[in-house]
């Protein structure tokens, strides 16, 4: 990603802009709540810019076509309002544009030209988020150092459990199954009442699908040793089946 940042930023003469990409943007903020600790909170956004008067916090993100259906990660738009309350801790503005430039990996010209109305018609997106008031990005930021440091005292049992936005989960469903087909005959959505047994045709059953939290089964690298993540397996791990 940095590489095509790179690239791009040869192309222009303006040597200004060459360098805002060059220079390493990291900004240092020392909250007066754990001073007495000598802590700083640093932060380095991929590209920053200022024009006409406006301040522009950009990241870059490699990250899938589902992501910008979906309208993004809030995690994304939560880091973006930490950096700019970073940004104006040096002194800077407070930033008016904060923007996500989004390469889409697993993006395929075939869906694109299927399905023009949904599908991203190009591998590249621009996502912007609202700028928060600095005094709630300041708040983001000592909750999240606050609960780094209950977390270096606390045996892992006593951990505070990762919520769903952090685990990304995806909740669980019932569907209509039918003997010798692979997907599911229907998807019931989540207060959709469900049919009664002697309703479904004799090689249909109705299962349970558990639901699912991508950020912990496949990138994170605490999975194996987190009590919560055990609890959640042993949980999902019998598919409920009807019928």
């Amino acid at each position: 990603v940095h590489l095509v940042i790179a690239n791009a930023a040869r192309e222009i003469e303006d040597t200004n802009i060459w360098k805002r990409v060059e220079e390493p943007l990291i900004h240092a903020y020392q909250l007066q709540d754990f001073s007495t600790l000598n802590l700083t909170v640093s932060g380095q956004p991929d590209y920053i810019e200022f024009a006409n008067g406006i301040l522009t916090l950009v990241d870059w993100k490699v990250t899938t076509v589902w992501s910008v259906i979906f309208g993004g990660k809030w995690e994304w738009e939560q880091q973006l309002n930490m950096y700019n309350a970073l940004s104006v801790a040096n002194g800077n503005p407070p930033a008016l544009k904060l923007k996500n430039c989004l390469i889409l990996r697993d993006w395929k010209t075939k869906e694109a030209m299927r399905d023009p109305q949904f599908y991203p018609q190009k591998a590249f997106a621009i996502m912007e988020w609202p700028a928060w008031p600095i005094e709630k990005s300041e708040d983001l930021i000592r909750d999240r150092m606050r609960a780094h440091f209950r977390g270096d005292s606390a045996h892992d049992d006593g951990l505070p459990e990762c919520t769903k936005e952090e685990r990304w989960e995806r909740p669980g469903s019932w569907v209509i199954m039918r003997e010798g087909r692979k997907s599911a005959l229907k998807v019931f959505k989540k207060d959709e009442p469900l049919p009664a047994l002697e309703e479904l045709g004799p090689k249909d059953q109705l299962v349970h699908r558990p639901g699912s939290s991508p950020r912990c089964d496949l990138p994170c690298l605490a999975a194996p040793f987190c009590s919560q993540f055990k609890k959640m397996k042993e949980r999902n791990g019998n598919t409920e089946e009807a019928g």
